[in-house]
């Protein structure tokens, strides 16, 4: 009798020590998924001041970088939880591991603790894509009435945003005049990326 309860209880703590072990390679990736967070929030910060057409344009490229990554993190998070939740629940079947033993509500009490770190993170995270997605439209905003004293309406807006094109500048070679490309819903502009940012920028002075 004595040495069944010790191999249930050896049994338990073996199975103990891999649940924490588990847990600590999930908080590696909980922490990286913060690292994420404060570079893409970095990022946004300093957007804000940079007027190099290059520098900005390799900074939006490291932000969708990080958007996509920090993405791809939670969705493998989620599955390490409900892989541990599964863990869990199979774990009750053991001697000494009932549903209510100590090392049960152990389990439960750090899984509950992981959950609400990643729930928090990214509630963080999707708060902080809305900040960014608000302001830029207000700035995308403010640069159009800025050229065309006028504001843009939703549709007009949408489209510049999409296509990040806010204005076309044609420059004839005495370049003693530009002539801007007014974007409209009805009129789907050519792709932003075949104009040189010095065309793009020639007349607001105003960088993405």
């Amino acid at each position: 009798m004595g040495s069944t309860a010790e191999a249930g209880w050896c049994a338990a703590r073996v199975n103990l020590d891999k649940f924490f072990t588990d847990i600590e390679f999930i908080k590696d990736e909980l922490k990286e998924l913060d690292d994420v967070y404060f570079s893409l929030q970095y990022s946004h910060e300093q957007s804000k001041t940079l007027h190099n057409a290059s520098a900005v344009k390799d900074l939006r490229s490291r932000m969708d970088a990080d958007v996509t990554l920090a993405l791809k993190k939670a969705k493998v998070l989620k599955l390490y939880l409900e892989v541990l939740d599964r863990s869990n629940a199979a774990n009750r079947s053991l001697p000494n591991c009932r549903l209510g033993s100590s090392s049960d509500r152990t389990r439960i009490s750090v899984f509950n603790g992981l959950r609400k770190k990643l729930n928090d993170s990214m509630d963080s995270f999707n708060a902080l894509r809305q900040k960014i997605s608000s302001e830029y439209r207000e700035t995308v905003q403010r640069k159009y009435y800025t050229v065309f004293d006028e504001n843009p309406d939703e549709k007009t807006l949408d489209l510049l945003i999409s296509t990040e094109a806010l204005l076309f500048v044609a420059i004839p070679k005495d370049e003693s005049t530009s002539l801007y490309f007014r974007p409209t819903p009805n009129t789907i502009p050519p792709p932003f990326d075949l104009y040189p940012w010095s065309k793009r920028m020639r007349f607001l002075k105003w960088h993405y």
